[in-house]
């Protein structure tokens, strides 16, 4: 009696060609995609780390009863920045930094945030040229004068499409926009 074979299954060179060749054609149409989502997070997070300390400051400024600033620490805003206590109200820093536990009417660190990643620009309108700060009452005002500003962040690119807008208004709530209106 003849013996009947299995049939065999697998893949000839040819078909096996064809599906490498559908996978690259698939992973090179969604390569743009997942570029435009990794500038899209990376943006989103560089905007978060600012509003973070904004809402922060604002929140402290009401729970202490004290004006609470923000100060940049470098000749830009994206160099990085220091949230903290301002019992004499002038914007700048006056207690050390190296202490944890702040006694009443001492300037108090309350967060440094390092520098933003390179190719990430942080700019602000005249108002927020070098400090900004949060009543008791939550209301906002700068080393411009008034309150309320525009914090335009952008990457690399300079394209008002890649970028983010911090804004902060009269009543001191921040937020945040899907572009900017220019970039530097």
């Amino acid at each position: 009696m003849p013996k009947k074979y299995a049939s065999q299954f697998g893949l000839t060179l040819i078909e096996l060609m064809i599906v490498i060749i559908l996978i690259a054609i698939g992973a090179s149409l969604a390569a743009p995609s997942f570029s435009n989502i990794i500038r899209d997070t990376r943006l989103t997070t560089q905007a978060n780390s600012l509003l973070s300390s904004l809402q922060l400051a604002r929140s402290e400024a009401v729970s202490r009863g004290v004006q609470v600033s923000i100060r940049r620490t470098s000749s830009e805003w994206d160099g990085g920045w220091q949230v903290f206590t301002d019992w004499d109200a002038d914007g700048n820093f006056d207690g050390n930094a190296n202490v944890t536990n702040c006694a009443v009417e001492q300037d108090c660190l309350l967060r440094t945030s390092a520098a933003m990643d390179a190719g990430y620009t942080l700019r602000t309108g005249n108002n927020y040229d070098n400090w900004l700060a949060f009543l008791p009452s939550g209301l906002p005002v700068s080393s411009g004068g008034l309150g309320n500003d525009t914090f335009r962040l952008c990457d690399k690119s300079a394209k008002t499409e890649y970028s983010r807008s911090i804004i902060v208004n009269n009543t001191g709530r921040p937020a945040v926009t899907p572009t900017a209106s220019e970039c530097p």
